[in-house]
């Protein structure tokens, strides 16, 4: 299981945000002059820990990440998997969960880093229905998601632990990394339960692996909490 920290709750007081501050690549080179850049959004902004979205009412497009990161978990039996989902990623919390057939799992939330979301409600769709290309930009990023999701499974069959682990690392520096001198910086503090659940493995054999990787230098814990991903580890998977 991965640890969790406090529960994440919507903060109060009606914030809201532009579509053109929320998330400017969905409109295009002329984000600033799309006839959609001021159209507000209602946001929440979320602490690190378990989410429980609310149940109702569920916005039919749902919600957009507009920055942190958030781990969708999944169990089945005993069996527990995760994905990270960060800026510019749709999401529907709740939305069809049970419409998935007839084997029993349930599905949890966890924010990884502070997030705010934003959220996709009718009035949006109706009014993003004048624009094609918006509405094709978000099914787009649907589908990417899917592709991603398709490659963190490959990952999770390479054999032993330790080519496994890095490159779920080299997966997640190409998303989210930074390059530096040392390294590219992984500015995620993510526990080794919830690394366990991204590669398909159990806590302790990853734990294990890690300080393997740790020891050759390849994937190193940084002192804030994230990571140091070598440089020629992304380099040689190309």
């Amino acid at each position: 299981m991965v640890e969790l920290e406090l529960t994440g709750t919507s903060k109060p007081g009606g914030a809201s945000i532009r579509l053109s501050e929320a998330d400017p690549e969905l409109l295009g080179d002329a984000a600033d002059r799309h006839p959609l850049a001021s159209h507000d959004l209602r946001l929440h902004a979320l602490r690190t820990g378990r989410w429980q979205p609310p149940h109702t009412p569920v916005p039919r497009l749902g919600h957009l990440i507009v920055d942190g990161l958030i781990a969708r978990r999944v169990a089945v039996a005993r069996q527990h998997r995760a994905e990270l989902l960060g800026p510019g990623e749709l999401i529907r919390p709740f939305a069809g969960e049970d419409e998935l057939g007839s084997t029993a799992y349930t599905v949890e939330w966890q924010v990884v880093a502070p997030a705010r979301v934003a959220v996709l409600d009718d009035e949006f769709l109706c009014t993003a229905a004048s624009f094609p290309d918006v509405l094709v930009a978000l099914t787009v990023r649907g589908v990417e998601r899917a592709r991603r999701l398709g490659l963190q499974m490959a990952i999770t069959e390479l054999r032993p632990i330790e080519e496994r682990l890095r490159a779920l690392f080299v997966y997640l520096a190409d998303r989210w990394g930074r390059v530096t001198l040392q390294g590219i910086t992984l500015p995620i503090r993510m526990s080794h339960g919830l690394v366990a659940e991204l590669v398909g493995a159990r806590r302790p054999t990853v734990t294990t692996a890690l300080g393997v990787l740790h020891h050759a230098g390849d994937v190193v814990r940084t002192d804030d909490g994230g990571w140091l991903v070598r440089r020629s580890l992304a380099v040689a998977a190309r």
